[in-house]
């Protein structure tokens, strides 16, 4: 509303790119924002684009670099600076078929608008899963179902305004913590196999000599 802020109200503006000499060269138009809506802009055509904002609003706008084609822009309101996923948590020992409850930690008190997300994937990312983290003031659950034996699951956390997503999900992101980069990840253990019935095989009969070993074979 002051200083560095911009005052409520209904705005025209362009993306653009251009020279010194020529800033408007390339333009990106043609839109009247709707908020939480991911919108397509025409290069080089259409009239400038509208938007209208609310004073102590917060906006995250994340914006689809297609070179110099139409693409897509989605504004993101919230009622505050959206918060940090400070922390995600890394299970110790998974067995096989053993669900995960992965914790998130965030850096305060989320704006009602903010959903997080908890995104895995056990098969390095040819298919993945998106999940809603279950909320608790500044810290929630998500549950990664039990996988195979030796199945190695990378998972990160982000937040967005948009309920039930099932894709697009960088273009609908506010904040993430996918570890550095890296994401967090997991291996599901591929245990001993334990011997829990057997059949004495062989021999039928035998003598044991005092202190020498004696072999038998189980099926």
């Amino acid at each position: 509303e002051s200083g560095g802020d911009l005052t409520g109200g209904s705005y025209e503006w362009l993306f653009a790119s251009g020279s010194n000499s020529n800033p408007w060269g390339n333009k990106w138009a043609a839109v009247n924002v709707i908020f939480d809506s991911l919108q397509s802009y025409t290069y080089n055509t259409g009239a400038n684009n509208t938007i209208t904002l609310v004073n102590g609003k917060w906006y995250t706008m994340n914006w689809e670099d297609a070179g110099y084609n139409g693409t897509r822009a989605i504004f993101m309101r919230t009622s505050a600076e959206p918060v940090q996923i400070s922390g995600v948590s890394v299970p110790g020992a998974v067995n096989p078929n053993e669900a995960v409850t992965i914790t998130l930690t965030l850096s305060g008190a989320p704006s009602p608008e903010e959903i997080f997300y908890l995104r895995y994937s056990a098969d390095a990312w040819v298919t993945s899963v998106c999940l809603p983290f279950l909320m608790t003031g500044s810290s929630g659950t998500a549950i990664i179902p039990g996988q195979l034996a030796g199945d190695t699951v990378s998972y990160y956390a982000f937040s967005s305004t948009k309920p039930g997503l099932s894709d697009l999900f960088d273009l609908y992101t506010i904040r993430m913590n996918n570890n550095g980069g890296t994401n967090y990840v997991y291996t599901v253990t591929n245990p001993t196999p334990v011997i829990t019935f057997c059949n004495l095989q062989s021999p039928a009969v035998g003598n044991i000599e005092p202190g020498q070993t004696f072999n038998v074979t189980g099926h």
